[in-house]
């Protein structure tokens, strides 16, 4: 994190075992930049895709492009990928444009829509988890993912070839040179 304006309400938990710590009760971006490594962003995204469908969910980046891939659980279970750019919704959210899909490594486009295999069968239509498919995108709500209350509005993202550079509303001045 870098150059971040948050505040963070919490509220005292109860004591148990003599631990009379804080519970983060909310936390409200008002800007700044976050930056995501694949293999962190792979662990979030994990318990908000439908685990009856999708398992070994794993998230790449390279060349400006994000690439989910997994096994999609089938009469046997089917390795896919979906890879392509990613961008801000009006309202925050990230999305994947899909712009090649992979069944076992094919190239399979139709292959990959007749078993049902796209992103809003992938992902699910469920987003009060976080993760919405669309016929030719996933939309994720990137609040919805640190495992606590965030609001924020994300503003840009940048794809890396190790991860996903979030800023949140408009960065101090420095705030991207100070998260590289």
């Amino acid at each position: 994190m870098a150059g971040f304006d948050a505040s963070i309400q919490s509220q005292k938990v109860q004591a148990n075992n003599g631990d009379s710590g804080k519970q983060i009760e909310d936390v409200t971006v008002r800007s700044g930049t976050v930056f995501i490594q694949t293999a962190d962003l792979s662990k979030l995204l994990a318990p908000h895709v439908p685990q009856d469908k999708i398992s070994d969910l794993s998230v790449e980046t390279k060349d400006g492009q994000l690439k989910i891939s997994g096994k999609m659980k089938k009469t046997l279970p089917v390795h896919f990928e979906i890879k392509g750019p990613v961008s801000i919704t009006p309202d925050g959210k990230l999305a994947l444009h899909e712009k090649s899909m992979k069944v076992d490594k094919l190239p399979m486009k139709g292959l990959a829509d007749m078993l049902g295999m796209n992103p809003a069968n992938v992902a699910g239509n469920s987003a009060q988890k976080g993760i919405q498919g669309k016929k030719d995108e996933l939309i994720v709500d990137p609040n919805m993912l640190w495992g606590m209350p965030v609001q924020g509005k994300v503003s840009a993202v940048k794809v890396t070839n190790t991860g996903l550079l979030l800023t949140y509303g408009v960065p101090r001045h420095g705030a991207l040179r100070a998260s590289r």
